[in-house]
Parts: C-alpha cells; structure tokens; sequence
C-alpha cells in the first residue's frame, strides 16, 4: 500500500506495520529498473516512501530511465558521498539535486556528442583545488557540482546551474559571474550576468564541457590565490637565501621579497617573476647584502589585477658578518679560533684530509685546543654555529 495515510497496515495478509513518509532516507544503494516519479513514488524499492524528497547520504541512487515530476518539494538531497545517476542515454537531462533539505541546486546537463550516462551530486562548499584545499569563502557560490560521465571522451555537454541568493558568498556579483571548472586548475566560462530560472532562482549556462570534475560559479574578484607550500629564508656565509614553493599560480603576476629589522617595518629588496601556471614551482632569491644580527623576510605576492597576499614571516640571526679564522697557521702546539664567541659555537670536528674524523666537542667551554701529540699534516677543522652553519678551515701541523 502506498500514497495513503501516514500509518496503514494489511491486516489480512500480516501484522507488519509501515510508517509512511514524504522523506526518504537511503541506508543502502538503489537501482530503479524504468522511471524515477517523485510523486508516486517507488513501492518497490522504497516500500514506505509515497513520494516527496529522498536522502542519499553515502549511497547512489540509480535510475535506468527518467525521473518524473520533480519540483521545489520533490527532489534528490546529496548530503554525502551519494550520486544520482541516470542511465537513459537522453540528450538532454534535469538532475534535481539539492545539498540539504532546503536547498535547490539543479543542474541541467545537454550533451549535443557521443550519447553517454552521467551522474551528480552537489555539495554546500567550495575548496580551493576542486576536491581539495582550504574552503574557499569570498566571492563564489558557495556549491559545488560533482558530475561524472560513465564513459570518459566524446561528450560535449552544455550545463545550466541554479542557485539561490542564499547560496551567495560575500563578494559575489551574479551580474558578473561565470562558470568554474576545475580540472589541473579553475577553468573559467563567460562572463556575464546570471539570469532567473526556474523557482525563482538564478542561472548559468555554459557550453562545451567535453571532461567532468568539480563545477561551481564565481565573480573574477574571486579568483583563487595561489598556495604557498613553503617558505624558508637560510643564514649562509655570504648571503641569506630565501626559497618558497607555490602551487595554483593563477592570474600571478610577481614576487616581492622584502626584509625587516624589526619584524614590523619592511622594505622591498628584489622582485621575482611568477611562473603563473598551474603545477608545483620553486623559487630561490639571494640576499647579498644581509643585515647584521636579527633579520625578517617575507613575500608580497602580486596578482595580475594589482591585488597581493603575505606570506609568512622568516627570521635569520646571522652570527657573524665576519668569517671564523683560525691561528696560528700553520701551528706547533695549539690552534685557537678568533672573529666567534664560544656561546656560539655549537660544535666542532678535526679531520684528516682523507675525512677521516679525529676527534669532536660539542658546545665547547673554550675555542683552543691542544694538537701537540698529532702527526705532523694538514688538517681540517669544521665549525658549526648555532643557526646550523659550517665552516671548514684547513691548517698544517708542524
């Protein structure tokens, strides 16, 4: 028994009860053998259900034809991992999904080459790699649409997508808004205003999709910033070098390194073009004239529009700006190091010219040592300081 009362029971036949519901939800994968009507709904499969909403959670719901009499209060919620697909070979079909109870995201899907079978589900975010990355949260629609084709090759679909102005992040300009496609990178459509559709929410449509990933809609002033996957600056003997690594080089135009003795004011020292491409890119810049003591970098990353992000902040202590020297040389009895304080030294090593290691102090109490009882040679010494620098200084003992 179906579409009745919301408590009914077949007393002839058992004592079962069924609990009726407008609000299905799936507790495992369903497949429809013909059409899919939201309002009479599907005995078969889904024996208590009369027709209204169906949650999938984690399951795909299959249908093998047509869904039927959908509307504002008859569709699919993809609150999971669960797609609707639809198995018809239709030019052209109507996916009725929404990512909540009271949220309308249908996409229309128009596949003008090779007849194929697709499936959807739509998601109340958007990260910033399509299926990956922070949460994008300024000047898009915060929904993405997750299409699949069963046959990868050969499609040529033009998509329309719907929302509400709910669904708006701050930012966003429906006037100014245009697809987003994301497969190495955001692939943008059109650009041009969004118009009403139907139940009152607004549309786009965007044509010539021949690949399926993550789909959602943005305002250009929303373009996503690149990813700095790194970023070090390191206290050398000569100079500070500074490298960082980026990812999602969009609309990049440069990098600005800049410097601080304070941590608070800085000033730009060097500028190094942005690769702005999509992949993983690295990126080096010395610093030949560093400041003495306590030291602060950073980058200013410039878009191709004018507006720019910081990185993080990189400190170096640069022990010395003189090199260590070591005397006397060549040396009977002792050698002794000048131009570094002992507090600074956080190890040192003797080695052969063969490499191999005589002896070694860590953190030592005094910078002389006795070499009076070693053969007579050439010999080096290796200096590590407390930033994790070396120097090696060779010397004759005779």
């Amino acid at each position: 028994i179906y579409n009745s009362s919301p408590l009914e029971s077949n007393y002839e036949n058992n004592k079962d009860t069924l609990r009726f519901t407008t609000f299905a939800k799936m507790k495992a994968p369903v497949t429809i053998s013909g059409n899919l009507d939201m309002v009479m709904a599907a005995p078969d499969q889904l024996p208590e259900w009369i027709g209204g909403k169906i949650m999938l959670g984690d399951n795909d719901l299959i249908v093998n034809g047509n869904i039927l009499n959908f509307d504002s209060t008859h569709y699919i919620i993809t609150n999971g991992t669960g797609r609707l697909k639809l198995i018809n070979n239709n030019a052209e079909n109507i996916f009725p999904v929404a990512s909540s109870d009271s949220s309308l995201n249908f996409v229309k899907l128009t596949n003008t080459g090779t007849p194929d079978n697709f499936s959807v589900r739509v998601a109340d975010y958007v990260l910033q790699q399509g299926n990956a990355g922070d949460t994008v949260r300024l000047s898009w629609v915060d929904r993405t649409w997750f299409m699949e084709e069963e046959a990868p090759g050969g499609s040529n679909v033009t998509a329309e997508f719907w929302w509400s102005a709910s669904h708006e992040l701050a930012g966003f300009n429906r006037n100014l808004s245009r697809t987003a496609h994301y497969t190495n990178a955001w692939e943008y459509g059109v650009l041009g205003a969004a118009v009403i559709g139907r139940y009152n929410q607004f549309s786009k449509v965007q044509s010539g999709f021949t690949s399926f990933s993550p789909f959602s809609i943005n305002t250009p002033g929303g373009a996503l910033p690149l990813t700095f996957l790194s970023f070090s600056a390191t206290n050398r003997s000569e100079d500070v070098l500074v490298s960082w690594r980026t990812q999602q080089e969009v609309n990049t135009s440069q990098f600005v390194v800049e410097r601080s003795g304070d941590g608070i004011s800085f000033t730009a020292i060097g500028t190094v073009s942005a690769a702005n491409t999509t992949g993983i890119h690295d990126y080096q810049f010395k610093d030949i004239s560093p400041l003495p003591g306590i030291s602060y970098y950073r980058l200013k990353q410039v878009d191709v529009d004018g507006r720019f992000i910081y990185s993080t902040v990189a400190k170096v202590t640069r022990q010395n700006s003189k090199p260590i020297v070591l005397y006397p040389n060549p040396a009977t009895e002792f050698v002794q190091l000048k131009n570094v304080n002992v507090q600074d030294v956080k190890m040192v090593q003797l080695f052969s010219t063969e490499g191999r290691m005589i002896w070694q102090v860590a953190n030592p109490s005094s910078l002389q040592w006795s070499i009076g009882q070693l053969p007579n040679a050439m010999y080096q010494l290796r200096v590590t300081n407390a930033t994790g620098e070396t120097q090696t200084i060779s010397f004759i003992k005779h």
